[in-house]
């Protein structure tokens, strides 16, 4: 009996295990970090939850469009004083249109949008969210739930569109390996969220519904997904008017690449001690020359010089606050870490 209890705990244990394996921590792109995320115009066959599950997008195909985002602080952007709220935003430049303007900020480890802005040749469109967009809740582990209330409108030319409302409910459903054109994935984990919305159509007098059902894959070295494929239909009087199916994958983040070779580095970087009042040590996993860039929450660099596996910084001339030490070797973004200057 007492063998059979011993097995029982072990087997126990090893299930635990399993459901915790993967852990992602970094749901928020910091001021200063760009990406490129590639789309297509189709859907892919999500593949099937679980753990241990490995996903198969090798044939992903050639892309239809390419865009970059920005993330900035908002001062002095288009449309910032309908979004007071946010305390940053992503701007992304499609080829041949305006900018793009998401303004975006985070509250109680979860990220919220509260809406974005359109301008091309002097017409607008803003899309707002009178109750935020709850993206996820950070920290995300394998079998997390979560869910938003949302509600909103879309003007266009000064002219109110439609006002919305809704829910987005996720689940943390599944994570393995998943097998990309540029390589394979370890440790990934899947987030399935489904996103139910009524809209009433003011210049047409009539109410749409939508449903969009979206699966999210992230690794542990980015704060955005990998991939996102998502598919969605709209009714009119029970009638289907619209169906959209999209992929979209990361292909570059602060001008690095996505690549398997990328991913075995290990990039991270420990700052101690944190909080500091006049020093704070620096080390890597990288034994050749760095530059190291010290940045304050507004985005700009307070401090730099060269740095090795193991370098002590002077902070006691610092204004007392939060500071983003950013490492980069041979120009190419290699990781950032962040430390508070205390009083």
């Amino acid at each position: 009996m007492t063998k059979f209890f011993t097995l029982l705990i072990i087997a126990l244990f090893i299930q635990e295990s399993a459901y915790n394996q993967v852990t992602i921590t970094d749901l928020d792109p910091q001021v200063g970090d760009y990406f490129s995320l590639e789309g297509y115009e189709s859907s892919l066959d999500p593949g099937s939850s679980g753990a241990n599950v490995t996903w198969d997008f090798s044939a992903l195909g050639v892309a239809e469009n390419e865009i970059d985002y920005e993330v900035v602080l908002t001062d002095g952007l288009d449309g910032v004083a309908n979004f007071p709220l946010s305390t940053k935003a992503w701007i992304a430049s499609p080829d041949g249109l305006g900018d793009l303007i998401f303004y975006m900020g985070v509250e109680n480890n979860a990220m919220l949008e509260y809406g974005s802005y359109f301008s091309i040749d002097g017409s607008t469109a803003e899309f707002n969210y009178s109750d935020p967009q709850k993206r996820y809740d950070s920290p995300l582990d394998y079998e997390d739930t979560g869910s938003d209330d949302i509600a909103g409108s879309l003007t266009a030319g000064g002219m109110e569109l439609s006002v919305f409302t809704g829910d987005i409910v996720y689940d943390v459903d599944g994570y393995g390996t998943m097998i990309m054109p540029e390589g394979t994935y370890n440790n990934v984990l899947r987030v399935k969220t489904i996103q139910e919305e009524l809209h009433d159509l003011s210049i047409m007098g009539v109410v749409q519904t939508t449903t969009l059902i979206g699966y999210s894959y992230f690794v542990e070295d980015y704060p955005l997904p990998v991939l996102i494929i998502e598919d969605s239909e709209s009714y009119v009087f029970g009638e289907l008017v619209d169906e959209f199916s999209s992929t979209t994958h990361l292909i570059s983040y602060n001008g690095v690449p996505l690549n398997i070779e990328e991913l075995t580095i290990d990039n991270s970087i420990l700052i101690y001690p944190n909080p500091s009042t006049d020093h704070i040590n620096i080390k890597m996993n990288y034994e050749g020359f760095a530059d190291l860039k010290i940045l304050n929450i507004d985005g700009k660099t307070v401090r730099s010089q060269l740095m090795q596996s193991n370098t002590k910084v002077n902070v006691a001339d610092l204004i007392p606050g939060y500071y983003i030490v950013e490492i980069l070797i041979d120009g190419q973004y290699f990781s950032r870490a962040s430390f508070i200057r205390a009083q």
